[in-house]
Formats: C-alpha cells, structure tokens, sequence
C-alpha cells in the first residue's frame, strides 16, 4: 500500500523533527515512489517554513530530473528515473561539502544505477525542525504520483551496497547510522497519523489532503519485512 498525491493539488504531510535535526551537512535519502505525471515534483523537503538556507530537499523537477538541494546550492542526477520506469527506490547523499551519489533502482527491469554528480554541493544552513512529505512547505510544487517509503539519515558516507541492502529487507532501513526518521505510508485512510517508524518521535504533526487518496500496491511490503525485487 502507499499513499497518493496530485500534482495539481495542495497534498503534503508535515512532520515535526524535534531534537532529530539533520546536521546540515552529511544527509542521506531513500525513498520508494512512482511517479505519474512530469510536472515540477518536490518529493521531501527538510526546511523551516521558509525557502533559503536552512533545508534540504530532495525534489523530482519533471521527467528524468532528480536532485538534491542545500540551501540554494543544487545538484542532479544523470540518468535520473521517468515516468516509465514505475516504481523505483531513489536516493542520494553526500558528506560535508563533498559530492552527492545519487542511486536508482528500477523494480521492473531489477536493475540499479549509482551515479556521482557533477561537482560538490556546499552544506546548508542551521538544522531544520519540520520535515514535508509530497510538497514544500508553501505548497505549489506538489508530488504527481505514490510514494511508500520515505527515510532520512545525518550520517556518513553510505556505500552503493547499504542502498541495495534497502530492497531485500525492511530492517536494513533501521540499520545504518540511526535514521533521522522512516516514515511508511501504508495507512488505510489519510485520517490515520504517520508515525516515525524509529520511534525518535518525528511523528505527523499537520496535513494538507486536497488531492491526497490512498494509492496502489507497490513492490515493497512491511508486512513481508522486504521489497520485492
């Protein structure tokens, strides 16, 4: 199960981070999603309620773009996922001031792609508090599409085999570094809260549903403890 959004709406869930502030410096993402249309995407975005500085945010600007932002510093990903690949597992990190690594992970052809980007990214700001799944905080940049999991870290460096260790169980998300949160969205309706699945308390504090509905099976299953690949 997964939870839909609409790009031409206003969905997104907010989550109050607390004392599980990223470090502004090396951020690590994962995220189960597929996306259903190729107009602008923000994905996850870690910020006050403000643009600049102080965020990171993980964001889908239309077909085949993925990037990472810190502050207002930005870097993409070539060979990013399309429409067409259908559910994939994405992420990228990097270390303080260093060069992000994106990852791709195409369920249906079974298949990964770890690309460095072009060039270093220079650290955000001061820690955020809030945390946004499907849209930024203003909202109007919203999420077309499913999204399963999402995960944060403030770690280092991970290797191209813990992003692959993602897809064959569950328990791998909680393994490494101690995540910032693991949030899954396999709620029945959108009335039921999404917890932190780590318990470190970065639980759902705020809701926007307009164009938000419950959305369809994908190839990952917390029931199963595994995604199937």
């Amino acid at each position: 199960m997964s939870r839909s959004f609409t790009s031409s709406g206003t969905s997104r869930i907010q989550f109050n981070i607390g004392a599980n502030t990223h470090n502004g410096q090396s951020n690590w993402a994962a995220i189960v999603r597929r996306t259903t249309n190729s107009v602008l995407h923000v994905i996850n975005y870690y910020g006050t309620a403000t643009s600049g500085g102080n965020r990171i945010q993980y964001a889908c600007l239309g077909d085949n773009t993925f990037q990472l932002r810190e502050g207002n510093n930005v870097q993409t990903m070539t060979g990013a996922p399309v429409v067409a690949d259908g559910w994939c597992l994405i992420g990228v990190g990097k270390d303080s001031a260093g060069t992000p690594r994106f990852h791709k992970y195409v369920f249906s052809t079974n298949t990964w792609s770890h690309v460095n980007a072009g060039g270093t990214l220079a650290d955000g700001g001061a820690p955020a508090t809030s945390c946004y799944i499907g849209d930024w905080s203003s909202g109007g940049d919203a999420f077309g599409g499913d999204i399963a999991i999402v995960a944060h870290w403030s770690a280092p460096a991970f290797t191209d085999a813990v992003y692959e260790s993602f897809v064959g169980s569950l328990s791998a998300w909680y393994a490494p570094n101690n995540p910032t949160g693991v949030w899954i969205l396999d709620q029945e309706s959108t009335a039921q809260n999404v917890p932190d699945t780590t318990g470190r308390g970065a639980n759902q504090s705020g809701i926007t549903t307009t164009g938000m509905g419950i959305g369809d099976a994908c190839p990952w299953s917390p029931g199963q403890g595994a995604i199937a690949a």
